[in-house]
């Protein structure tokens, strides 16, 4: 029998992106949907996440994505079950947004998305 240990962990950048504004990132459908397309497995290594395309943003951008994190996992700690989904549709039509995503490319990660 084998057995493995891995410790992973997310170290700060020169970006200082707030903890709650890459939670947003990494959890919308884009950046599942380009995660997926440039990954084979479910193991994520830092080289993948590096590899992953942040964008360059003023905090006056993270800070909706950042307020609608909060609220979900301010709601999900009350009631685990709650529905975050209106929230959670907000954070990915502001991470389109964020990369300048066109109609089509939209339209491309949400089908890819309901497939998934």
């Amino acid at each position: 029998m084998l057995s493995e240990n891995q410790t992973s962990y997310l170290e700060a950048n020169t970006q200082h992106l707030p903890l709650s504004f890459v939670l947003g990132l990494l959890n919308s459908r884009f950046l599942d949907f380009v995660f997926r397309h440039v990954n084979s497995n479910t193991h994520v290594s830092a080289g993948e996440l590096n590899a992953l395309p942040m964008p360059d943003v003023t905090a006056e951008q993270q800070t909706p994505i950042v307020a609608l994190v909060d609220k979900i996992l301010a709601a999900k700690r009350a009631n685990p079950q709650a529905d975050t989904s209106a929230w959670e549709r907000e954070i990915d039509e502001r991470v389109y947004r964020l990369y300048g995503l066109t109609a089509a490319e939209i339209k491309i990660v949400e089908e890819s998305s309901r497939k998934g």
